[in-house]
This record gives structure tokens, sequence and C-alpha cells, in this order.
């Protein structure tokens, strides 16, 4: 008996899964923004925020263009929260400065009175730096090849204050890969630089703030959706690659009158698709359930569970 070989194996397991591919239709994406709603909703509800930094940079006796550069990615930090609070809540937003840090305590609560503020957000530490995760080792004709990896990792802890007494710290950690190089036998790489790595440092910043505040406030998420859309769906699909939406969405409503359910369930999903790109947020769910009740399906169930906290 003749058997394949691994590499013929793994060939005709991709063409297989081309063909399958191919007969359930062609892939459309399209790229939308969703609400984000809070986990941990602050009762009472805000009124007024002030954010500031509580963190003493000068106090780690970094070297001068470390310290400089966490000034500023805290100065972005301070920012960063106080517009995201201020375009996605109903609360008044406020960064500040003023922070004494020697009396950090007394001087957050004077902070919450004198701006007449029903809450306060205070970063009260802070870092940046590159973590080596592993290092491969490859072999080669003279000898062997060592190469290092390394995320970019940004700390922060926070403290939110009320003026009714709530006091709550939290500390988010957020890392994401940014590059690897050569290490030299018997030696340790030195990681890159914090300081030369301004735009990256500062992205890390924006998520971790991001991920703070959709706990306790409203915001928002990028996402792309995938569509596998068979041939009763060729004009829509094409309708959306050349950015005609509105056509595309009344096209997809007739569809959801289809006696098959396949058929009426992808239009429900159409529906959702393209409701949630153009800001329809209350419908989408609505169309959602109404394309599980047809056919389980992991895109539309993976949709739904973003609307999960959905008041």
């Amino acid at each position: 008996m003749n058997y394949l070989t691994p590499r013929l194996q793994q060939a005709m397991l991709l063409l297989l899964v081309g063909l399958t591919l191919m007969s359930c239709g062609t892939l459309t994406s399209v790229q939308t923004t969703i609400p984000t709603y809070p986990s941990h909703p602050l009762t009472p509800t805000p009124e007024k925020v002030v954010v500031a930094n509580a963190f003493d940079v000068k106090s780690k006796s970094y070297r001068d263009s470390k310290e400089a550069e966490f000034n500023l990615l805290l100065e972005a930090a301070v920012q960063r929260a106080t517009d995201q609070v201020q375009s996605h809540s109903e609360a008044e937003a406020e960064g500040v400065k003023g922070i004494s840090i020697a009396n950090r305590e007394s001087s957050m609560q004077e902070l919450l009175h004198s701006s007449h503020a029903t809450h306060g957000i205070f970063i009260t530490s802070f870092n940046a730096y590159f973590d080596q995760t592993h290092v491969e080792v490859t072999k080669t004709e003279n000898g062997k090849d060592r190469e290092a990896f390394y995320d970019i990792v940004v700390e922060m802890k926070y403290s939110l204050r009320g003026i009714d007494g709530l006091s709550l710290d939290t500390l988010v950690s957020v890392r994401k890969f940014h590059s690897s190089r050569s290490v030299l036998s018997g030696l340790l790489a030195a990681g890159p630089s914090i300081v030369s790595n301004h735009n990256d440092a500062l992205e890390g910043v924006y998520v971790n703030v991001d991920q703070y505040l959709k706990s306790f406030f409203p915001g928002e998420e990028n996402r792309i959706r995938r569509l596998m859309l068979s041939k009763d769906f060729k004009a829509i699909g094409e309708a959306i690659r050349h950015s005609n939406y509105a056509g595309a969405f009344e096209a997809s409503q007739r569809l959801t009158n289809s006696p098959d359910k396949k058929t009426s369930a992808t239009a429900f999903y159409v529906c959702a698709v393209l409701a949630e790109r153009n800001s329809d947020f209350q419908n989408v769910k609505g169309y959602l359930e109404e394309s599980l009740k047809r056919q389980h399906t992991f895109n539309a169930q993976a949709m739904l569970d973003d609307y999960r906290f959905q008041p």
C-alpha cells in the first residue's frame, strides 16, 4: 500500500481547505468600531473627574533622558485618561497638576474638594521597559546562533478616589512583542531602549489607560468583521467592496425573509455588521439573536459576546 509523504499530505490538506473555502463563498471584511460597557460602573455616576499624576519619577534616580521620557509618557497618560472620560461619559473631566508627592494621600483628597470633583483618578506608579521573553538557539555550520526576543511592557498603578470615601487601587500591565536581536555566546543581550522607542512606549501607555478605564466608563474598540458570502450574496459583497453600505444593508434586509435558514441567518448577520458600522448599536443585538435562532455560527456568537454588557 502506498502512503503519501508528510509534505504531500500537507499540500493536499491545504488544497482541501482552499476548495472548502471556495465552496462556502467569498470572504469579505468590514472594519467597525464597537461601544464598550463598563464591567464595574461607578455608583453614584461621576459628575466631574479629575486626573493627575501622583508618581514621583525623580525619586527613582533614572538617568536624565529616561526621567524626561517617563515624564512625557505620564503627561500623555493623564491627557489620554482625561480625553477618554470626557468623550465617552457624561462626566466632566479635567487633567490637573500640583499633587504633592510627599503628602500624596492628603493632597489627593484636597484636590477633589478644591476642584469640586466627585471622583479622581491618580497614577501612583509607572514603569515602561523591555522584557526578554526567551532565547532561540539555531545550529549553524560554525556553531550556534542565539536570538533574544523582547516584549515591550507598560505597567501603571491607579488609585480611584471618590468624594464619598471610595478608594480603589488597581495595577494594570500590558505587553506586546517588540523585536529580537542576536546574542553573543555566553552574554546576555541588552534590551532595546525605552527612550529610543518613544512611539511604541506611547502606544503601550494608551492601551494601558484604555484598559483601565473600560472597567468603570464606557469606551470603544475596533473590530474587523468577516463575512463569508455565498453566491446569493454576490451583489451584497460587491456593494460592500464599493463602499455602498446602504445598498448592501437594504439587500440584506430583503434576504432575511428567505425560507432557507442558512440564507436568512447570514442575512441577519450581515445586517448586524452593517448596523454596527453605521453606529446603530441598539439594533445590532436583535439582528444577531435572529441570526443565531436560524443557524448557530461562531462569527455571530463572537459578535454577540461584544454586547453582553449592553444596557
